[in-house]
């Protein structure tokens, strides 16, 4: 679909899941388009054979980017997350006063005034992480994970917490297309009631599935000429239609300019400290 933005008109593709992005990008590819640079490894990331071999291993476990986030995870386990509380009027019982009696607590020699009081109770409210996955042709493919990294780790922590985690993988570039329109790309990699799947979470934000699977999801709408260098990369923002669309009214938490592993600690302790205050 196309949507106008302050930037412009812009094709937005939403994937509900993995495999969906996986199977329209294969279709894509079937019918003749071709924008996964399979033969440059250096470039993508990772080695492999063929298209076949990308598809072959988008769901299958990565051990380097495995090991990077286990280190991180490990790194991070004193970290303390509050866990998650709302305000809620629950029903109460006094013997002074209330909205209304109940006659047979008042028989039964308890407390028969009903009412009702605010109290603090524990939640688990929804909290969305969106990851940006765009990056410029110059970046070196590893450093394009640590944004990944960082969001692995909150849907880790937070969960453990006590909170629900939806994880969303985004890709946003201007002038993406040969009739200047801009391209925004979202697949969910999780679900708020799925478990955390760690393979399914790294491989979708690293750099390697950017450049096979992202750049071939250009071609999902057939009748599109992807410019040349495939766009400027953009980065998707909080108060942005297409993000707010994915993510309804949960709070929200973008992660994005994320290029090593210290600024991805450093990013995880950031929106830690802003979920406690």
């Amino acid at each position: 679909m196309k949507r106008a933005t302050p930037e412009g008109l812009v094709r937005e593709h939403v994937f509900g899941s993995v495999d969906e992005m996986l199977r329209e990008a294969d279709r894509s590819r079937r019918v003749g388009h071709d924008r996964c640079a399979v033969d440059r490894p250096s470039f993508i990331g990772r080695q492999f054979e063929n298209w076949d071999d990308v598809m072959a291993n988008a769901n299958g476990d990565w051990p380097v980017g495995q090991r990077i986030v286990q280190e991180m995870l490990r790194e991070l386990e004193g970290i303390d997350i509050g866990r998650p509380t709302s305000v809620a009027r629950r029903r109460c019982w006094s013997e002074d006063a209330g909205d209304e009696l109940c006659v047979a607590r008042l028989r039964a020699g308890q407390p028969y005034w009903q009412g009702t009081s605010r109290q603090r109770v524990t939640g688990s409210p929804i909290v969305s992480i969106v990851v940006n996955v765009t990056a410029s042709a110059y970046r070196n493919a590893s450093d394009i994970l640590w944004r990944g990294a960082v969001g692995v780790m909150l849907t880790d922590l937070l969960e453990r917490a006590g909170y629900r985690a939806e994880f969303w993988g985004v890709s946003c570039a201007s002038r993406a297309y040969e009739d200047g329109l801009g391209c925004f790309r979202a697949v969910c990699l999780k679900r708020a009631d799925q478990p955390l799947d760690l393979p399914t979470l790294i491989n979708g934000t690293s750099g390697w599935f950017y450049r096979t699977i992202y750049f071939q999801s250009y071609w999902v709408d057939y009748e599109c000429e992807p410019s040349d260098g495939l766009g400027h990369p953009c980065s998707p923002r909080l108060d942005q239609e297409s993000v707010r669309e994915l993510c309804g009214a949960n709070p929200v938490t973008v992660i994005d300019g994320v290029w090593s592993r210290d600024a991805a600690i450093a990013k995880v302790r950031e929106v830690i400290e802003q979920l406690n205050q």
